[in-house]
């Protein structure tokens, strides 16, 4: 999970997103992570790092997948 601070951006189907991971930022919504929608300016993915690595692998996927199926 150290490897993940290090992201700054990711591109998923030509759409560059900012990438963060948020401490209790999501916790108001309960959600482990969100993502923009494509057309948002600035969008970004955020993730909730206090995950165990097998959640934080199942939100990673969760995250990427509306990144590229938003519709």
């Amino acid at each position: 999970m150290e490897r993940l601070k290090e992201i700054k951006t990711i591109t998923i189907r030509n759409k560059r997103y900012k990438f963060a991971l948020k401490k209790n930022l999501i916790e108001k919504q309960q959600a482990r992570g969100l993502t923009d929608a494509p057309d948002t300016k600035g969008k970004m993915v955020t993730i909730d790092p206090n995950q165990s690595p097998k959640e934080m692998l199942e939100t990673l996927i969760d995250e990427f997948f509306h990144c590229a199926l938003w519709e």
